[in-house]
């Protein structure tokens, strides 16, 4: 299995490919620069705190989503911006549009779900997504595949 490993090579930011124990084999450039602001979902969870934690040690502004006002991510020293929305469970479409306008005031680069009450609004309505943020998930029939089973 190959890896990805960041090093830095004479003040230039390159990304090398890997064995499994770090050795570069072979060295390219980023062809785009990380995000600057990812949106983290389910701020009342601990694995979103956990997630917002981690960028933000690397530097990312932290966007935080959540449907309560008091959520642990919201208190985190990393998020810079609290998105409320609406519950996903009650009205998906609804959760998708407050996260489109969210991403789209404080200029979210990412969206990261973080849970299936998430993950499955954002598979359903994609296309309100599309255009304005990067979804690293795979295509929405694959998402909604794979709930399915799960159910």
């Amino acid at each position: 299995m190959r890896y990805l490993h960041r090093a830095t090579l004479h003040d230039q930011h390159l990304w090398s490919r890997g064995s499994s124990h770090g050795v570069a084999i072979e060295p390219f450039r980023m062809t785009t620069a990380p995000p600057k602001t990812v949106l983290v979902t389910d701020a009342r969870l601990k694995q979103s705190l956990g997630i917002a934690r981690s960028l933000g040690r690397r530097g990312y502004d932290i966007a935080a989503a959540g449907i309560a006002s008091r959520c642990q991510t919201y208190h985190s020293k990393y998020c810079t911006h609290r998105i409320e929305c609406t519950n996903p469970n009650q009205d998906p479409e609804a959760y998708v549009r407050d996260l489109r306008d969210g991403i789209e005031t404080h200029d979210v680069e990412v969206l990261l779900p973080c849970s299936d009450a998430a993950v499955v609004p954002i598979a359903r309505h994609r296309e309100l997504l599309d255009p304005v943020v990067g979804l690293p998930l795979p295509p929405s029939e694959v998402v909604l595949t794979a709930h399915e089973k799960g159910d």
